[in-house]
């Protein structure tokens, strides 16, 4: 296939389209590692040494939280495998925008407000219990520790992004990034991946 062929024309399940859909994802999922590779290099390089161990502390928290949702998407199914991968694509895709953004200097919360997190952590908290009552035992499904593994691993993302953002942009507060990392925390899991990606790409473009 063709170096030069698009996400958007990945075919439709069933048929021969689900293999093109798989083989288009594979395809992307390469071409997004090999820009999220150099995307981390650039901005190694570019911050100070006194930012290097929280950007590293943050760049472990997301690789860690990522490999713990991916964990969470049954698997029984080509249609499931394929519906993980592209989940597992928006994310490193999200991943990239907050990197650009990094490079760039722009503040992702310059339009968050502190006072939005009480509503937005409890949302995540109503979204945590629910999904725990949702879990199941049988194969092919999302258990409850495998819930409890993401929550973990996105808590300990958070708080990077907290740790990382309060020293790289002067002018946020905790607050802030405590903020606006719980509203894409809601986001992703409320209404998919897809607006995770479109809310950070508009963010990083600002």
């Amino acid at each position: 296939m063709a170096a030069t062929t698009r996400f958007e024309e990945c075919g439709p399940d069933g048929g021969s389209g689900r293999v093109v859909n798989f083989a288009c994802l594979n395809l992307r999922a390469a071409e997004v590692s090999a820009a999220l590779s150099s995307e981390e290099k650039l901005v190694a390089s570019s911050l100070k040494p006194e930012l290097h161990p929280l950007f590293v502390q943050l760049k472990t928290a997301h690789a860690r939280f990522r490999k713990a949702r991916a964990a969470e998407d049954p698997n029984g199914t080509s249609g499931a495998v394929q519906s993980g991968m592209a989940m597992e694509l928006d994310l490193d895709r999200a991943w990239l925008e907050e990197l650009t953004a990094i490079l760039a200097r722009r503040n992702l919360v310059i339009n968050t407000t502190a006072s939005s997190f009480a509503a937005e952590d409890k949302q995540l908290n109503e979204t945590y219990k629910q999904n725990l009552e949702d879990a199941c035992k049988e194969d092919w499904c999302t258990t409850a520790e495998q819930y409890r593994a993401a929550a973990r691993a996105w808590l300990a993302y958070r708080d990077a992004w907290v740790g990382f953002g309060t020293a790289y942009w002067a002018k946020s507060t905790p607050e802030q990034w405590r903020s606006w990392a719980t509203h894409l925390r809601n986001v992703e899991q409320n209404q998919g991946t897809d607006q995770l990606l479109q809310e950070l790409t508009a963010a990083a473009a600002r």
